[in-house]
């Protein structure tokens, strides 16, 4: 996702998260695919990479739909989880 194709603006850092990641939040056109767990590639200023939908909202009104979307780097997130994975 870029400014071509869908991001309204620059993903923005948040502070509020206790599960030791990088959080961040970017608002987007309305695909029905967001939902919590999509991976998807994203390319703004302030992160490039693949990402992880950890959290997010929606708006739709007549004629348009925005969702507000809570997105982690998706490799630290796997790395992050690996060690809990392989203790189950």
């Amino acid at each position: 996702m870029n400014y071509d194709t869908g991001m309204l603006g620059e993903p923005e850092p948040q502070d509020d998260s206790d599960d030791g990641l990088q959080h961040y939040q970017v608002v987007a056109l309305f695909r029905p695919y967001f939902t919590v767990g999509y991976i998807f590639h994203i390319e703004s200023t302030t992160l490039s990479g693949w990402v992880l939908i950890n959290s997010g909202t929606t708006s739709i009104t007549d004629d348009s739909g925005t969702s507000t979307l809570d997105l982690v780097d998706y490799s630290k997130y796997k790395k992050k989880n690996s060690a809990s994975v392989k203790k189950s």
